[in-house]
């Protein structure tokens, strides 16, 4: 289980080791509405094992060769991971069941240490194996968390998969995801279902937030 490592050298992310990597100013869809420039780290749908969709398929390719003969129910984690969600579903080559949950641990665009449950799920947790979709790996407290509720209910096995894990400690919640599709700097990441103040989750990237001055 591997994931691509996308590094900054110095605390920059104009240092960005990877040649895909953008640096621009992006304005899409949200001019004379939002006050903050959009920094592009990574493209969602372009060919190339360094944008989002060729990870995607590499996860698709190794959670099907892992779940091969075992009934699969993958949890979208509510509202962030629908768009990785959809994707990954589609990249897994195998029936599987599909839910949601909806949590949240973050306000004021920080985690605020404190897990609230705004749904369940549909289907009843015992007996499945239930793999979790989640858009970031920031503190890792909400995946813990979820995981840990879902193991209390019975489910015969829990595991973890993330579009993007931030570079950082986590010494309360999970270390790493079962399966990391890319690695970025500790920033605030917005679009592909990322959300400001529920603005830019329908940007087609992933992206660096900097408050305009």
């Amino acid at each position: 289980m591997h994931a691509v490592r996308l590094e900054g050298q110095g605390a920059g992310l104009a240092n960005l080791i990877d040649p895909m990597i953008l640096r621009v100013v992006v304005r899409q869809l949200y001019q004379g509405i939002a006050h903050h420039h959009v920094v592009v780290l990574i493209r969602a749908h372009e060919a190339g094992q360094h944008h989002l969709a060729g990870q995607i398929a590499r996860l698709g390719r190794e959670i099907t060769e892992f779940y091969r003969n075992k009934p699969l129910t993958l949890v979208s984690l509510m509202n962030g991971a629908l768009p990785f969600a959809a994707d990954l579903m589609r990249a897994i080559d195998l029936p599987l069941y599909v839910d949601t949950v909806s949590v949240s641990s973050y306000h004021d665009r920080k985690s605020s240490g404190e897990l609230n449950f705004r749904s369940s799920l549909k289907l009843p947790p015992e007996g499945r194996h239930i793999l979790l979709a989640d858009e970031v790996l920031d503190t890792g407290y909400t995946l813990a968390c979820v995981a840990e509720y879902f193991r209390r209910r019975g489910a015969a096995s829990v595991r973890t998969a993330v579009m993007v894990e931030k570079i950082r400690p986590r010494p309360d919640g999970v270390a790493h995801a079962d399966w990391t599709g890319v690695v970025l700097p500790d920033r605030y990441l917005v679009g592909y279902g990322l959300d400001a103040d529920e603005l830019y989750r329908n940007l087609p990237c992933i992206a660096a937030l900097v408050q305009e001055k």
